[in-house]
């Protein structure tokens, strides 16, 4: 059987799917790996997180902005509260540390601060 190899960007919906389906189908998440999820939902007992690591591909200048606010978006879409940041960026060629300042506790979309990355 040949490899396939993926295409530089997005997956197709197809291949997403082909991938998803070796995902963790645990019965804490509520909401769980699918396709057009940018945020799964974990039942804790008593209450609900809501994660999201969605990388930035697209930015040069200020993308560590853009990571901040559109994770803290994907959060807040699934009726989630911004608090933590995790962040994933894939940075083209010769990007400048200048892109990269940002602070995730100053910035209005998180409550607290990174928590990894």
């Amino acid at each position: 059987m040949a490899t396939e190899i993926l295409p530089v960007g997005k997956l197709k919906p197809e291949s997403l799917i082909r991938l998803l389906r070796h995902t963790s189908q645990a019965p804490e998440l509520v909401v769980g790996p699918a396709v057009g999820e940018d945020a799964a939902v974990i039942d804790q007992g008593n209450r609900y997180l809501v994660v999201s690591t969605d990388p930035i591909t697209f930015a040069t200048d200020r993308c560590g902005w853009y990571s901040v606010c559109v994770n803290a978006n994907d959060i807040a879409a699934c009726g989630g509260t911004p608090r933590y940041y995790s962040a994933a960026i894939v940075l083209p060629l010769a990007v400048g540390v200048h892109n990269m300042m940002f602070f995730p506790s100053s910035t209005p979309a998180f409550t607290d601060s990174s928590c990894g990355g």
